[in-house]
């Protein structure tokens, strides 16, 4: 299981979080058979948001971004909730290369009330990391240091995957703002630091710390052939009817975990049976 730690440094005054995601970012790469270049900018923008789930108020609270560039990697979209169960999909997992390239990133966080926040920047760096930087310092007015990678091995298959991310609080000192970039700056080319030791290895040897808090990491999508079925039976037997006359089948696609769902007219007749002519179900 893919850990996240959490503790305070610099007397409190920032905060210091550390994300091993191997488990989740070498699952994506194989079941959206991802090259190395896509499975470096997902795993990276997974990891990114693991660590922007865990400040989510409520398991039920959710985020999500969609990464639209013109790199070649195209769209990027990832989601997560406040139980850090994480998803996503690349548009193209055939990418040779891994820079960024113009567009926007927009982030959405639903805490469950009224109106959801929307937050979207303009893409300023052909790397992940400097975006969602950008990100922090643009729309949540948090100067955040954020450093990401993703190792392979021999056969192109992740390796380890993870980051170190540097937050100073409202009203840290400068000496300690100071701190957490050097911090930081010791940290650069991530990917690199990651074939030796894992993110949460590092934690603790750089900076002598024990965590304060530890959660899990999963990577896991919301479908099933029912949650499937709940969606279909509202759309009406008569709709569904005429797809299956004119395709033989309905077929449901998820992209976040890449599992296809087929529902034949026998599926349509079960689904329906304990249905009165209404649509309200017995």
């Amino acid at each position: 299981m893919d850990k996240l730690l959490r503790t305070l440094i610099e007397d409190g005054q920032v905060s210091l979080v550390a994300i091993d995601s191997t488990e989740m970012v070498r699952h994506a790469q194989i079941i959206h058979n991802l090259t190395e270049a896509s499975a470096r900018v997902f795993g990276r923008i997974l990891t990114v948001m693991s660590y922007m789930s865990c400040w989510l108020k409520g398991e039920h609270s959710e985020l999500s971004v969609n990464f639209k560039h013109h790199g070649e990697t195209g769209e990027v979209c990832v989601s997560g909730d406040g139980n850090l169960y994480m998803r996503g999909y690349v548009y193209n997992p055939f990418a040779q290369n891994e820079e960024i390239g113009k567009g926007y990133m927009t982030v959405v966080r639903d805490d469950n009330y009224k109106r959801p926040f929307v937050g979207t920047c303009e893409m300023v760096s052909k790397d992940v990391d400097e975006n969602f930087e950008y990100y922090y310092r643009l729309s949540e007015q948090l100067p955040t240091y954020i450093r990401t990678g993703v190792s392979f091995d021999e056969h192109g298959l992740c390796q380890r995957a993870g980051g170190i991310f540097l937050q100073p609080m409202p009203g840290a000192s400068d000496i300690a703002k100071q701190s957490a970039k050097l911090a930081a700056d010791d940290f650069s080319a991530f990917s690199e630091r990651l074939k030796d030791k894992a993110a949460c290895d590092l934690f603790k040897e750089y900076f002598s710390v024990d965590a304060t808090e530890e959660r899990d990491i999963e990577y896991r999508c919301r479908c099933s052939r029912e949650y499937i079925a709940g969606v279909l039976t509202s759309m009406g037997k008569a709709e569904l009817d005429e797809i299956i006359r004119a395709e033989g089948k309905i077929n449901v696609h998820c992209h976040y975990c890449n599992s296809d769902y087929d529902f034949f007219e026998e599926d349509l007749e079960e689904l329906f049976q304990n249905q009165t002519p209404d649509g309200d179900t017995d």
